[in-house]
């Protein structure tokens, strides 16, 4: 993957922050990357849980533009994993880390009881956070229905800007009715718990399903359940989460 570290620098690194007192660890895992077998990837995971993190993340690997993997694919040099294959690892992610004490409560997430990522919860569930430094980005959702802010990009751009004029916002977004609301069901329905439906309806004022009426089919394809106030994925809308946040954009 072009990393200067390998698995015995990830062995290291846990081992010394363990040695200093660090309980709360997280491991970030890529799968579907080009040869990479099933048995390979349950041989990561198998790793992964001897380490004993307190949070595990799964990614399948991605192509994006601009990325020299995403070039050698465009040229044939490398072969992305198969759609199926990539499927079977996602799921035996989810059973190794189950049986190992892991809960998944969010798509690409896997945590110990109490160990939930509250910065990540709170992006999911729309709630406002605030980012500091260069690169960083912040969201509100006053005004209403919302705005997004990213600073300067540039440590050097950012530390002018702070020092001339105390503020290194360099764009603002202002979110749309519908912008916003689409982001509210994609975004919650990552986690496993879904969505609110009457956070919704506080939020902005109307129910869910009429802000978007395709939900009806959704549910009647099997990919998302409504039940006890919570709109969530199933465990076959799990598979096409892609697709199913897709619609609400």
């Amino acid at each position: 993957l072009g990393r200067d570290h390998g698995p015995d620098d990830v062995r290291a690194a846990v081992d010394a922050a363990g040695a200093v007192g660090f309980e709360n660890l997280s491991l970030d895992l890529i799968f579907g990357v080009p040869g990479e077998t099933l048995a390979d990837w349950e041989a990561d995971l198998a790793q992964a849980v001897t380490l004993a993190p307190a949070h595990v993340s799964t990614y399948a690997l991605t192509y994006e533009s601009g990325t020299p993997f995403h070039a050698w694919r465009a040229r044939g040099r490398l072969r992305p994993v198969d759609e199926d294959l990539e499927a079977e690892m996602a799921e035996l992610a989810t059973a190794r880390l189950g049986s190992a004490g892991y809960e998944r409560y969010e798509i690409s997430s896997y945590a110990r009881s109490g160990f939930a990522a509250r910065h990540n919860l709170s992006y999911w569930d729309g709630s406002d956070y605030l980012g500091l430094g260069a690169g960083a980005h912040s969201f509100s959702q006053e005004p209403a229905p919302g705005v997004r802010s990213t600073n300067e990009r540039l440590p050097e751009r950012y530390l002018a800007a702070v020092g001339t004029t105390g503020t290194a916002v360099a764009s603002v977004e202002r979110l749309t009715e519908a912008t916003a609301r689409a982001e509210f069901c994609f975004t919650g329905l990552r986690q496993t718990v879904g969505i609110d439906v009457a956070s919704f309806h506080r939020r902005f004022g109307t129910e869910l399903a009429a802000a978007f009426p395709h939900v009806s089919d959704l549910i009647g394809d099997g990919l998302l359940d409504l039940a006890a106030g919570r709109l969530r994925l199933t465990p076959r809308g799990l598979a096409f989460a892609d697709t199913v946040s897709a619609t609400f954009v």
